[in-house]
């Protein structure tokens, strides 16, 4: 699955050593990966990631020492190439909306199991980005359910559909038969529209509001 994606290059970063163990296990079964380093505290992480700069860091939000979202703007600053995956047990809201914000890229509940993990990585390194469904919920924009759809164009329902199952804009355009400039202005008015600052977020609704099945 998914053997023509390039090496990517991953830090994990979990206190947990069984867990942190699990996950270099499964992740080593992936042709395409490999895992260059690990860390299981926040101060190691930021180091280990400083000096490796990897493709993807995995990163649960628990940590001793610096804690995994005040890791985040670190991280894009001394390694602004690598993409942010959150893989957490935390149901809330609040932590992952401050987690978007501070830029990263997925966000994976522990409950979710393997595949929402390995789905999330394909996304985000194939340039997309990824939410737990079960988070979306926490994703409130403000706006009730059934109130969503009725606001939005046919147009900016389809761009809103393909960019919750994880397509990129340039796929999108393919998909549709417009330009990627004009996806763009979609999703800008999208965001207007519903109040939201993140293409995340639009999936979020996009899920909540049964567009995505």
């Amino acid at each position: 699955m998914n053997e023509d994606l390039a090496i990517t290059r991953i830090v994990i970063v979990e206190d947990h050593g069984i867990v942190r163990a699990a996950i270099k296990r499964a992740l080593s079964q992936i042709s395409w990966i490999d895992v260059v380093g690990e860390a299981e505290d926040g101060v190691t992480a930021i180091h280990v990631i400083s000096c490796l700069k990897p493709d993807l860091v995995i990163l649960d939000l628990l940590l001793p020492g610096v804690e995994g979202v005040e890791i985040i703007p670190i991280v894009r600053r001394r390694s602004p190439g690598s993409r942010i995956i959150v893989l957490t047990g935390m149901h809330d809201g609040a932590v992952m909306k401050r987690a978007f914000s501070l830029g990263v890229d997925a966000y994976v509940l522990k409950s979710g199991g393997w595949p929402e993990l390995e789905r999330a990585m394909v996304d985000v390194v194939a340039g997309g980005q990824y939410v737990s469904p079960a988070a979306s919920l926490f994703l409130d924009s403000g706006i009730g359910c059934g109130a969503v759809v009725p606001r939005l164009t046919g147009r900016e329902r389809q761009v809103l559909k393909l960019l919750a199952e994880g397509h990129t804009n340039q796929k999108i355009a393919a998909i549709l038969g417009i330009s990627v400039k004009t996806v763009d202005r979609h999703r800008e008015n999208m965001m207007i529209k519903l109040g939201v600052r993140t293409p995340v977020a639009l999936a979020a609704i996009a899920l909540r509001e049964g567009l995505v099945v």
